[in-house]
């Protein structure tokens, strides 16, 4: 029996993936549409007739800034996506802070695992010089105010 190596990234998709209930459009699978997918309903005239319809998500192309990976994302999100974005401040926070299940987007959960190794990176580089930057406590200088 061989064993087989499967990146990390592509394991995690998959996780993600698993513990989904409702299936996704590929089309919300590929942008931050915050649970929001075409649903379909009735327009109902005036004498009662029924046609079926359909309800799209108020979706557009945006590239939003990433403060981790210092760069422009391009994304198809919709406007209760960009609400929820700035509501947490940023691209950044609003990836770190949804579990992926509720992310339900590939492109999404990419950029948040690059978002993580970097943070990850950055914080095992930090960690020894913060360790050894003196004795005052909170990191302040003595003459600096809070306030």
């Amino acid at each position: 029996m061989t064993n087989l190596i499967r990146p990390v990234a592509l394991v995690d998709l998959a996780a993600a993936f698993a513990r989904m209930g409702r299936p996704s459009s590929n089309r919300a699978r590929r942008g931050l549409y915050a649970g929001k997918d075409v649903l379909f309903g009735n327009k109902v005239s005036h004498s009662n007739r029924k046609t079926r319809r359909m309800f799209k998500p108020n979706a557009h192309h945006k590239r939003l800034w990433s403060d981790t990976l210092q760069d422009m994302i391009p994304f198809y999100l919709t406007t209760t996506t960009l609400r929820m974005v700035d509501k947490v401040g940023g691209l950044d926070n609003y990836l770190l802070q949804t579990p992926d299940h509720k992310l339900d987007s590939e492109s999404g959960i990419k950029v948040k695992r690059r978002i993580e190794n970097i943070k990850a990176r950055s914080d095992t580089i930090e960690k020894p010089t913060a360790a050894s930057s003196g004795g005052e406590a909170g990191g302040r200088r003595g003459g600096e105010r809070i306030g």
